[in-house]
């Protein structure tokens, strides 16, 4: 049973039809975090070793560690999702309202093809375009105004 906060992850995990998906982002992730991760220890582990050595002597190579892949973390998660997340959302989004009986609200703006096997199989070709703008300034000042409801209980889940 699924507790509130992770239906999402059950939902997807329960819905095989919904992994290839998933699959055809996976490579290009592995990719990009790679070649960030090698990109960041070659070129800032040691500065950032060193910097660190100043104020938390041997302990310095761990916390610089951290460090890096926190950085690297930061990095993947903006370029992925600036490059890489928006036609995948919104194929997980119109597959998970056509496997619940919603095909209607998706058939507007998709090609359906009803004797699919699946929910995923029947998506079509968008017949008009999503607008994701993963980094518009109406997105950021809403983060920002809505920060603040995270600290009150269940307003901010």
């Amino acid at each position: 049973m699924c507790i509130r906060h992770h239906q999402g992850v059950c939902y997807f995990v329960a819905h095989r039809s919904l992994w290839p998906l998933f699959r055809a982002r996976l490579v290009p992730i592995v990719l990009l975090s790679a070649f960030i991760l090698v990109n960041l220890f070659f070129w800032t582990f040691l500065p950032q070793v060193a910097l660190l050595a100043i104020f938390h002597g041997p302990g310095a190579w761990v916390n610089a560690t951290f460090l890096v892949l926190g950085e690297g973390a930061a990095i993947v998660a903006l370029l992925f999702e600036a490059f890489f997340v928006d036609e995948t959302l919104v194929d997980v989004f119109d597959a998970v309202l056509v496997a619940e009986g919603l095909a209607d609200l998706v058939a507007p703006s998709r090609v359906l093809n009803p004797g699919a096997e699946s929910a995923v199989k029947m998506l079509g070709k968008p017949t008009s375009t999503a607008v994701y703008s993963p980094f518009s300034l109406r997105q950021i000042v809403e983060f920002i105004v809505f920060l603040p409801l995270n600290l009150i209980p269940y307003a901010g889940e």
